[in-house]
């Protein structure tokens, strides 16, 4: 399989897996806004910036480690190598959050009364920690098989993940808390999800175990290249006679040098499956690559945390009432933001796909290469960023009021479209500073925008709400890309069309607007359908006009 070809259907499985789940989970998010209320929705959100601490301890490092070392290893032919360091990475992992979960569990009445500040939220943070043993493991074998860049059994994880999750708390919604549901009902749901996915990813690793060292398998691989050598043995002949002069000495010295060829490569092969490393030295290797992303990331965590954590402080101080922050925040980020994310899955899934592949042709010197991804890359992530920011803006309020009811949560949509692009070009660029090993300058990059989000946040929230906050984000998403840019170009100089990725794109998403929005208008006064089905319309017609202007623009 080509490079290109490889990350287009390795982002592709992830992205479809991707709009999957996050349907699922927009469906649940409906379920529980309706079920618990905006407020135990709140103290939900509120639990993940300690519960990501320790994910980003005992997950964040070992995942990317293992699919970066398992990259370079399958590249080598030491499959050996790869699979003894899946086996120490689960272990490890798994011991650090057995440790963690306890400490957790112990620590929850205190983290909830003097760091989040709300008491209500200790038993669905005793909950949460739960699921950590479980997305330890998962994460590990994510990691391996993002590095053979087979990303099916990671997005079939995602889909039963949240297939289990939205059943689980439908489930115990009718039976164990039939008298009345609180924000412990989500969390349960997010330890059912992830324990059930963890079996099916084990599942999954174990039989391709079986089939890489079964008998079966190494038969049927033997009889599949006896049989090619036969067809090749037929076509060989079939040319002999055809050609009249045979001259004997050449025939001897290409058969010889074909021989001699193979043999090296049989040489090679062996000697790559015989290069295996110690426990000690593999080790070495991952630690000295997973060490400094787990810190890096461990560092961002605890800044992005505060963040999170400052922000119901900071609108108590707005609304003079905790319970009309606690519901605002639970708004924010339980229904506005996620419908900001949903677009970002394709990014998600191209990121996760392009740090091993750049990480690959950054070890072998591919210049020309990772020039034409990071162009590719960039504009694709820009052209989803503009899509969707119009996209917001023409039916974000609409979304909100049709899909959660709630007429604020459609402000916040229509607020926070401008983001997109920033917060969509960012990760991918974060990605492939990733990618290059970049990893502490990644990190600076990434505690500077969350120092000045955090900046806003202290200074204009108390002032003007929610509006600050986004004032905030702007100014610390387009800090993190400009740095990243001029990081990324000073180790690979890439093209970049302003024409192409940014003015084109703009023009055909305002015409595409005002076109949809027109039919809008006119599908609303003459047909008899709800406003869900004019709005799935509309929004079809702005994505196929969108597109197809995109196809002839690359056609011309």
């Amino acid at each position: 399989m080509s490079y290109k070809k490889m990350i287009f259907t390795g982002t592709l499985i992830l992205t479809l897996s991707g709009f999957l789940a996050r349907i699922l989970g927009f469906y649940n998010r409906i379920f529980l806004s309706n079920l618990i209320g905006a407020k135990e929705l709140g103290i939900y959100q509120l639990i993940f910036p300690i519960y990501m601490l320790c994910f980003s301890l005992c997950c964040h490092g070992f995942e990317t480690g293992i699919s970066n070392l398992t990259s370079r290893f399958f590249a080598k032919g030491q499959k050996k190598n790869a699979h003894h360091l899946v086996r120490l990475g689960c272990f490890l992992s798994f011991c650090l959050s057995i440790l963690l979960m306890l400490a957790l569990f112990e620590g929850a009445d205190y983290l909830s009364t003097f760091i989040l500040k709300e008491a209500s939220a200790a038993p669905s943070l005793k909950i949460a920690a739960l699921s950590l043993p479980f997305v330890s493991i998962k994460a590990c074998l994510h990691g391996y098989y993002i590095g053979l860049n087979h990303s099916s059994v990671p997005a079939v994880s995602q889909i039963v993940e949240q297939i289990t999750r939205v059943g689980g708390i439908y489930l115990l919604s009718i039976s164990v808390f039939i008298m009345g549901a609180d924000a412990r009902i989500a969390a349960w749901g997010m330890v059912l999800g992830e324990a059930v996915s963890t079996i099916y990813t084990i599942l999954a690793y174990f039989r391709t175990l079986f089939f890489e060292n079964s008998i079966f398998f190494q038969k049927n691989l033997q009889k599949n290249n006896s049989n090619k050598n036969k067809q090749n043995k037929k076509i060989s002949n079939k040319k002999n006679q055809n050609k009249r002069i045979l001259n004997k000495n050449n025939s001897d010295k290409i058969s010889k040098n074909y021989n001699k060829k193979y043999a090296d490569k049989r040489t090679f092969s062996r000697q790559a499956d015989s290069c295996t490393l110690s426990t000690r030295e593999l080790l070495e290797h991952f630690f000295s690559f997973s060490i400094p992303i787990s810190v890096n990331h461990f560092c961002l965590t605890i800044i992005s945390s505060l963040e999170t954590m400052l922000i119901p402080f900071m609108l108590e101080i707005f609304f003079h009432s905790h319970s009309q922050a606690l519901e605002t925040y639970g708004t924010l980020t339980g229904m506005a933001l996620p419908f900001l994310f949903f677009p970002a899955t394709i990014v998600n899934s191209l990121s996760v796909m392009l740090m091993p592949a750049i990480s690959s042709a950054y070890d072998q010197k591919q210049h020309r290469q990772m020039e034409n991804t990071i162009s590719v890359s960039l504009h694709f992530c820009l052209l989803i960023g503009i899509f969707s920011t119009f996209a917001f803006l023409i039916y974000g309020t609409v979304l909100g009021e049709t899909i959660f009811h709630s007429k604020e949560a459609g402000q916040y949509v229509y607020l926070f479209s401008v983001l997109c692009p920033f917060m969509y070009a960012a990760q991918t660029t974060s990605s492939i500073l990733n990618g290059f090993g970049k990893t502490k300058q990644t990190l600076y990059h990434n505690l500077l925008g969350v120092g000045i989000r955090i900046f806003f946040i202290l200074l204009l929230i108390p002032s003007k709400g929610i509006p600050g906050y986004l004032i905030g984000l702007l100014a610390g998403y387009s800090l993190q890309l400009l740095l990243n840019l001029f990081r990324i170009y000073q180790i690979v100089p890439f093209y970049f069309s302003a024409e192409k990725t940014l003015f084109f794109p703009v023009i055909t998403a305002i015409g595409g607007g005002i076109l949809s929005k027109k039919f809008w208008g006119i599908a609303s006064a003459a047909l008899p359908l709800s406003s869900f089905y004019i709005l799935a319309i509309s929004g079809f017609l702005y994505f196929l006009f969108f597109t197809l202007c995109q196809i002839f623009r690359e056609s011309v």
